[in-house]
């Protein structure tokens, strides 16, 4: 029913200053990830697995200078599982991550035939308005090795287009 997900055990890029233990985080990781000004590239409907995938900009490390900061970002995969009441109100279609949260916890409406035991009430507030919905999780992949950049996002040809792969890719 869900997409197969692989995973490599780390990413070690050649600068001192960065260390991913993990190209694979989960809603478990939740208290130590932090998706704030993370660029929304492409939101996906997975309506026959049931799923919301975002094409983000993920801000691995965020590294300050004198006067300035550096932002080591990578293109990745969230994808949430299991989801369903969806409601996304924009104003535009230029969505930057403020904030992810999860609330509301109860017993998924089809507890009998999958795993989890709780669902949340997901709320994934931009700069321009809102997603939200129910769902029991995320994985969120790294699609590439981070890059050290002055801005906070990739563009296209830097991040290889648009993309919901859910593998590390090259």
């Amino acid at each position: 029913m869900y997409r197969k997900i692989v995973a490599i055990p780390y990413l070690r890029i050649m600068d001192p200053e960065l260390f991913l233990e993990k190209s694979v985080w989960t809603d478990s990781d939740l208290d130590t990830m932090n998706w704030h000004d993370n660029k929304i590239h492409a939101v996906a409907l997975d309506g026959h697995n049931h799923q919301l995938l975002l094409d983000i900009d993920y801000i691995c490390k965020w590294v300050k200078r004198e006067n300035y900061f550096l932002f080591w970002v990578a293109p990745s995969t969230l994808i949430f599982r299991n989801v369903f009441d969806v409601t996304i109100s924009t104003e535009t279609t230029d969505l930057v991550i403020l904030e992810i949260k999860k609330s509301n916890a109860t017993k998924p409406r089809n507890a009998d035939h999958i795993e989890e035991l709780n669902e949340y009430k997901w709320t994934i507030e931009t700069t321009a308005g809102e997603i939200t919905f129910k769902s029991v999780g995320f994985t969120q992949l790294i699609r590439r090795h981070p890059t050290l950049l002055k801005r906070q996002e990739l563009n296209l040809s830097e991040r290889g287009g648009y993309s919901f792969n859910s593998k590390l890719e090259n």
